[in-house]
């Protein structure tokens, strides 16, 4: 069941990056625990936008100017998944910011922990 939710994580990576970026994934097993992490050079979520990025049926205004194609499902579920077996997706932006056609793109980091 975990396994949707790098699969959602490196879908929208990929639908949200600018073309020809690289996607980092990055797995570590150490002492039990488990973590996942998806890097990408993708669009900005704005602070208000990112309280909300795990809501149904959400998507960015952002999100509509470059990936026609989503219904808002797919954080929604990963974090449905993620809750229910007890831990947390985790988003961070790190670094300098860029614009390209109007849109404002930051490296983004989705992450989570399995105990």
């Amino acid at each position: 069941m975990y396994n949707i939710i790098p699969l959602v994580l490196i879908d929208n990576a990929i639908k949200y990056s600018l073309p020809d970026q690289d996607i980092t994934v990055t797995v570590n097993d150490s002492y039990g625990t488990v973590s996942v992490q998806v890097e990408s050079y993708s669009l900005q979520i704005n602070e208000k936008d990112s309280k909300k990025i795990f809501k149904k049926n959400f998507r960015a205004n952002n999100a509509v100017h470059v990936a026609t194609e989503g219904s808002g499902l797919g954080l929604y579920l990963a974090d449905v998944v993620a809750n229910a077996n007890g831990f947390k997706i985790n988003h961070t932006e790190t670094g300098s910011s860029s614009r390209k056609n109007d849109l404002t793109y930051v490296n983004n980091i989705f992450s989570f922990y399995i105990k």
